[in-house]
């Protein structure tokens, strides 16, 4: 069967096998769910994988660092484009459906380096930091120091944050205003979940304002060709659509950015995502239906929480007395005279990023 280079993979191709050594193991701080690996190939190129932390124990007999496999049955997802540790495009999504085969008397390198100079670091960063006017490099859980390599092995850095205590804080909700909220700091924290009287003022599209899980475990699903794929149970026939939409809010106060999750959404639209998306035919997760567009401007009652990474989430909302809209009464796309319906949720085709789905057809008589 065809070998795959790390090189030509792409997001959503097909698992086809691939050789490779795993180079080394971390758990990024930024995503304590996340257990990564780094895999390099016979021609030197690398690629990032991932598998949840919560079966790392698992995988821990089935992957050992420095070892060499022949992997299958795994996902190609986009790369993360923070604090990226290869310049790969794409990243392998590991679930319990892949296979691991072990190589013996592999030639694949025992190490990963992409070096740079001094003069061109300014070109990679993200957001700059010149606090004193002078280059500066953050490390990160990924981040090793080879010293005069080949060396034994490596043992990546422990999470500096795991030994710190959970801290405790109210469940009591407390009103405030955006200004108040914004003024709140991580260490200042006494309550993690606040109301706040605030409006829609803009929805973002820089990122899906919905995405799909698997129906057997509730794993985001992603797009392979034309299926939607779990890593752990394959194609998925029918996803769970979940609305998470990123906009601006504002008082008289101030602004700031929020996100609406499923629950949220779902009580203010009184629509849930799977009919906007299979029923409405709203299937581009990046083109914002105009039910959602029309919320803005509307006063509402927002269920807030202040999350360690300084994300302000929506649990809950609702309008305000004497603002309410109904289903009925949110802007919708004009209605044909023979309205489509679906008998399943079956998904059969993705293209160019949006969740189609082919419905069956019924008439409705007027």
């Amino acid at each position: 069967m065809h070998q795959k280079q790390i090189s030509d993979i792409q997001p959503g191709d097909t698992s086809t096998p691939l050789n490779v050594r795993v180079i080394r193991k971390w758990r990024p701080h930024s995503k304590n769910n996340e257990m990564c690996y780094l895999f390099v190939d016979i021609h030197g190129d690398a690629i990032e994988a991932i598998i949840d932390s919560n079966e790392e124990n698992y995988f821990h007999n089935i992957i050992t660092v420095h070892s060499c496999y022949t992997i299958t049955k795994y996902l190609c997802i986009p790369s993360r484009t923070y604090m990226a540790v290869v310049p790969h495009t794409t990243s392998l999504k590991i679930g319990k459906r892949a296979t691991f085969e072990e190589l013996l008397h592999s030639d694949i390198p025992t190490y990963y380096f992409n070096f740079t100079s001094y003069n061109a670091l300014k070109s990679h960063m993200n957001i700059h930091k010149l606090l004193t006017g002078t280059l500066q490099l953050e490390s990160t859980s990924a981040t090793t120091i080879s010293i005069n390599p080949p060396i034994p092995d490596i043992n990546v850095f422990a999470n500096k944050f795991k030994h710190l205590k959970t801290p405790t804080f109210h469940s009591q909700e407390k009103s405030v205003t955006i200004e108040e909220l914004l003024k709140i700091t991580i260490e200042e924290r006494k309550h993690t979940q606040f109301t706040c009287l605030a409006t829609i003022t803009n929805i973002f599209n820089y990122r899906t304002w919905y995405y799909a899980l698997c129906s057997e475990c509730t794993k985001k699903v992603y797009p392979e060709e034309h299926n939607l794929v779990c890593e752990d149970h394959g194609t998925i026939i029918e996803p769970k659509y979940m609305y998470c939409v990123n906009a601006a809010v504002a008082d008289e106060t101030s602004s700031t950015n929020m996100v609406f999750f499923n629950e949220a959404m779902t009580s203010i639209l009184n629509i849930s995502c799977a009919d906007m998306v299979i029923i409405h035919g709203h299937t581009d997760p990046k083109i914002i239906p105009t039910p959602l567009l029309s919320l803005r401007g509307i006063p509402m009652n927002l269920h807030i929480t202040l999350k360690k990474d300084g994300t302000i989430s929506v649990h809950k909302a609702n309008q305000t007395i004497g603002n309410a809209k109904t289903s009925t009464s949110l802007e919708m796309d004009a209605p044909s005279t023979t309205m489509t319906l679906t008998k399943s949720k079956k998904q059969v085709q993705h293209q160019k990023g949006a969740f189609i789905q082919k419905p069956s057809k019924k008439k409705i008589k007027r």
